[in-house]
């Protein structure tokens, strides 16, 4: 049998429009773009990434990995 990976990581693939993020952002906090920090758009992403991975019906690109972050 050929060599087989101990584990494979499959991932949901999904992009976010950044500027989009900061619009939201900035009416949420009710703030300026120049005043959008890092830390503000990760954490509001956190809530979309779990938003969008706890729904079911997902419809976009599954990546297959190895546990060296290879391709499958």
């Amino acid at each position: 049998m050929e060599e087989l990976p101990k584990y494979i990581n499959a991932m949901k693939v999904i992009s976010y429009d950044v500027e989009q993020m900061v619009e939201d952002v900035c009416k949420a906090y009710s703030i300026s773009q120049k005043e959008v920090t890092r830390d503000m758009l990760m954490e509001y992403l956190e809530e979309l990434v779990k938003e969008d991975f706890a729904y079911r019906d997902y419809t976009g690109d599954v990546i297959f990995q190895d546990e060296n972050g290879e391709e499958l």
